[in-house]
């Protein structure tokens, strides 16, 4: 399956449902409960008219969860790019600043980075994250850093699209 949109509403939705689709299979297996979090909107009306919609606040991150293994808290963002960089500026500061207060209270934070041209999906935790906005004096990260120094989270195996949470075999047996 290969990632498609055409308009620019509907980029990264996706790979939120990819995610969402993994998420509960991660559920069913008690490996993990998490949730997409849905951006606060508001309906605009004309009379009894329904005319459209529009957000209320800023959302945190797309998603937010807890690990069975250890009890963590986890909270991650999903996007999507078409280039061959990832544009620091997808990630707004309200969710930076957000996913670093979730790892420093012991929690997982990180970003899912999804290139669509490679068809590829990478983790990135939150610190690290942070230290190439601050070192690598450009407004981007280049895919070759993520080729070079990340893994590629394989695709389609033991029954999870993309298992962004690496748990393999993990809970294979159906749960009662």
């Amino acid at each position: 399956m290969t990632a498609y949109y055409n308009r620019q509403g509907n980029r990264g939705k996706w790979l939120e449902q990819v995610i969402v689709n993994t998420n509960k299979m991660y559920a069913y297996r008690n490996i993990a409960l998490i949730s997409k979090i849905p951006t606060p909107t508001q309906v605009i009306r004309k009379g009894e008219n329904l005319i459209g919609a529009r957000y209320t606040e800023k959302s945190t991150v797309d998603f937010t969860g807890v690990l069975e293994e250890n009890g963590k808290f986890i909270a991650f963002d999903t996007k999507e790019c078409q280039k061959t960089s990832f544009s620091f500026a997808l990630v707004k500061e309200h969710q930076i600043e957000y996913l670093k207060k979730v790892k420093e209270m012991n929690g997982i934070a990180f970003i899912l980075i999804f290139f669509k041209n490679m068809d590829e999906l990478y983790r990135i935790e939150i610190n690290e994250f942070i230290d190439l906005m601050n070192t690598l004096n450009r407004k981007s990260i280049p895919y070759t850093y993520f080729k070079e120094n990340k893994t590629a989270i394989t695709k389609g195996k033991f029954g999870y699209f993309y298992d962004y949470l690496n748990v393999g075999r993990k809970n294979m047996e159906v749960v009662q």
